[in-house]
């Protein structure tokens, strides 16, 4: 038996001290995107190394200034695009989003977002950032630094041209997200960024705020959540109108007669030549009225 912190060496029958391995600088270093090559993370070419909170030299990201899908930010080899920069507007500090392949000042100063219109204070201390605009934190489940803020769609938050006549946003159809420092991600893999919002990519479709695919396997049938929601939602939209028969016109909301249009009457000065003609007379296609009671005039053979 050997003491502790000594093995049996089986050449020599003696008891060695345990020496534990040298542990190689390389195995801490952190390289996303990039290759380890001598102790450091080596970028592609283009990406330059973005140094990363870690004891190790020569550990980092690799990004791209600028790219032009993520102009004013940083864009990995992976595609993902860092927001990490502020801006200062009439004296506050506003954090950026990626909105259509820049990064963009979110609608409401760093720690509030935006809920019904007007950005309301983070009471949340656990998160240096907020949710992006668009999106509210998950009360319920608000996330830990390791799976990230959890944030729900802002159910009064839609495009303009969404909107109803009274103000009010249709029934979202995006899903929830995760934010982190610097960038949001879908919480769901069938989903991807449009605009403001992250919504199911086809032929997928939003069910309780989930993407399901068996739309696509039976297209003609509606589902029982999507008729609800089409009942229970008042529409903005006019109905739609049927069209008037042959020989009617909708009139005030009623199809009545058509009757046929004549040009409008033309006041036109009086016809040379012709004795008696009044000054001016009423002409209307090719017919003419007397004006003022006067006789239509005659010409004389």
């Amino acid at each position: 038996m050997c003491p502790v912190n000594t093995h049996l060496d089986p050449a020599s029958g003696n008891c060695l001290a345990a020496i534990a391995p040298v542990r190689k600088a390389s195995d801490n270093v952190v390289c996303d995107g990039g290759t380890v090559t001598g102790g450091r993370c080596d970028c592609p070419a283009g990406f330059a190394l973005m140094p990363v909170n870690s004891s190790v030299a020569g550990s980092g990201t690799c990004v791209k200034t600028n790219a032009e899908n993520c102009q004013g930010g940083e864009l990995t080899v992976a595609g993902t695009c860092f927001c990490n920069g502020r801006v200062t507007m009439s004296g506050e500090s506003y954090a950026l989003e990626w909105l259509g392949g820049k990064c963009v000042p979110k609608r409401c100063p760093e720690h509030s977002y935006l809920k019904d219109g007007r950005c309301v204070a983070s009471n949340d201390r656990n998160f240096a950032f907020t949710c992006r605009t668009g999106y509210i934190p998950d009360e319920a489940d608000p996330g830990t630094a390791a799976t990230g803020l959890h944030c729900l769609p802002d159910p009064t938050f839609c495009d303009p041209k969404e909107k109803r006549r009274n103000g009010s946003c249709p029934k979202s159809s995006a899903v929830a997200i995760d934010c982190f420092e610097a960038k949001c991600v879908c919480r769901d893999p069938h989903a991807d960024w449009a605009n403001y919002l992250c919504q199911c990519l086809a032929p997928y479709r939003n069910i309780n705020g989930a993407c399901v695919a068996d739309a696509a396997d039976h297209p003609g049938r509606r589902h029982p959540e999507e008729s609800a929601d089409r009942s229970s939602e008042p529409s903005g939209a006019p109905a739609r109108r049927r069209a008037c028969g042959h020989g009617m016109v909708r009139s005030h909301g009623e199809c009545v007669a058509a009757r046929r249009r004549y040009p409008a009457p033309v006041i036109e000065p009086g016809q040379p030549g012709i004795a008696g003609t009044p000054e001016e007379y009423l002409r209307r296609g090719s017919r003419t009225y007397p004006f003022n009671n006067y006789p239509i005039p005659q010409r004389e053979y």
